[in-house]
């Protein structure tokens, strides 16, 4: 008995040993294992987040590529998890497949490959994790994609807080930002139950959904107010700022939740350039009126440019933005000034005659007789009779339902889109 076990022993450790000796003569790895000695892949480098993790190996007749960060936030690491679990079934499904399928003989050998990466960028207050993962078919000996493979590419991004949690859209947009989101997605008829699906780049967030996609400026949207689409709106107006009033009136706004478009003038700009850095800081709108007020109609090319041009830049020296509409004076703007101005000329369709009558109630009978959802009020905002006719007119605005918005909300959730014509909120581009 001893003797047969000391044998079986011996035959063991001998096919061992040829084992061994077969592998390293036939080169001493599988196709898997050759292709990630040959062509070994390399990881992203741009990371500052947790502490990585890293692991490659081969699976079957593939091989695996994986990187990832621990942060030691629970729900954060879990959420990792679960979508490198994601990667790693679809990978299991794919070999799957691989052994039952009926595959013709050929000389070329083809490995699959999982690579499940990820990036880090810090952006303002939060950290953007970026996980991606591929799965591919390579051909061994030249590492690319083996014919006829279409790679399965598969990419989510976490923004991280400072305890490295995970942000949802209000923690990235601010109070509201899902809300606000829902409200402007409602305008073009995307109704979305799950809005975990989003990815952030720059100033850039994109929602994804099945049938596309959505991209909304980080920015514009922390500026915004909360606006619904079903209820009334309308553009109050204001020209030949910034004066005196401006902040009253933004204080204002600011008490109905609203906001206002100031087109201000860049002659005064340097004089009142706190007055309207706090404009624009309650969420307000800032566009051009120009430097000096002129009638661009009658202007040669040059001046048109040096009007528009100075006042770009003396607006973005006071409140770190450039304007964003444009109204000439007097609405004056033939061809010729159509083709040198940036974007459409805002006009309006209730004219308060503010600058005429000076008299504060004929200026509330006007607001509130003549506006209706829609509409583009305009005023001039150095007047006190027009301060306190707006003060009054505003509260029974808000009594009836309406909301007080930027032009450029007013545009975004009436559908319109003017770029380089004349909007005057008669709801048709002209």
């Amino acid at each position: 008995m001893k003797r047969l076990i000391r044998t079986i022993v011996a035959v063991a450790a001998l096919a061992l040993i040829l084992g061994i000796a077969i592998y390293f003569l036939l080169g001493g790895n599988s196709p898997a294992e050759k292709l990630m000695k040959n062509h070994p892949y390399t990881f992203e480098t741009t990371k500052n987040l947790g502490t990585e993790r890293q692991d490659s190996y081969a699976l079957g007749e593939g091989c695996v590529y994986i990187a990832y960060p621990k942060t030691k936030n629970k729900a954060t690491d879990k959420a990792i998890e679960d979508y490198l679990n994601e990667a790693k079934t679809a990978f299991d499904e794919l070999l799957e497949q691989r052994k039952d399928a009926d595959r013709a003989e050929t000389e070329r050998i083809e490995i699959p490959r999982l690579v499940f990466d990820y990036t880090t960028e810090k952006s303002g207050n939060y950290t953007l994790l970026n996980l991606s993962y591929k799965i591919e078919i390579l051909d061994e000996e030249a590492a690319v994609c083996a014919p006829g493979d279409t790679p399965k590419l598969s990419a989510t991004t976490f923004c991280i807080g400072k305890e490295n949690e995970i942000l949802d859209l209000d923690g990235i947009l601010g109070e509201n930002g899902e809300a606000k989101i829902r409200n402007m997605l409602k305008v073009k008829k995307i109704a979305l139950d799950d809005m975990t699906h989003f990815t952030v780049s720059g100033d850039t967030l994109t929602i994804h959904f099945i049938d596309g996609s959505e991209e909304f400026s980080i920015d514009a949207v922390k500026r915004a107010n909360l606006i619904d689409p079903d209820k009334p709106m309308v553009a109050l107006t204001f020209d030949d700022g910034p004066g005196g009033y401006s902040k009253e009136l933004a204080d204002l706004f600011e008490k109905y939740n609203g906001r206002a478009t100031f087109f201000v003038l860049g002659q005064l700009v340097p004089t009142y350039n706190e007055s309207l850095k706090y404009v624009y800081e309650k969420g307000n709108e800032i566009g051009s009126h120009t430097y000096s007020h002129k009638n661009l109609n009658i202007q040669t090319e040059a001046t048109i440019r040096k009007e528009l041009e100075d006042t770009k830049q003396v607006i973005y020296d006071a409140i770190g933005a450039y304007p964003t509409v444009i109204r000439t004076p007097y609405g004056n703007a033939n061809s010729k000034v159509m083709e040198i101005i940036d974007g459409p000329n805002i006009l309006w369709s209730v004219d308060t005659l503010d600058w005429s009558s000076r008299d504060t109630n004929k200026i509330i009978s006007k607001i509130l007789n003549e506006t209706s959802d829609g509409d583009i009020v305009l005023m001039h905002e150095i007047y006190g009779f027009t301060f306190n006719a707006v003060k009054s007119a505003i509260k029974t605005l808000a009594d009836r339902g309406y909301q007080f918005v930027t032009v450029s909300e007013l545009m975004q959730y009436k559908g319109i889109e003017p770029e380089g014509k004349i909007y005057s909120a008669d709801h048709q581009v002209k």
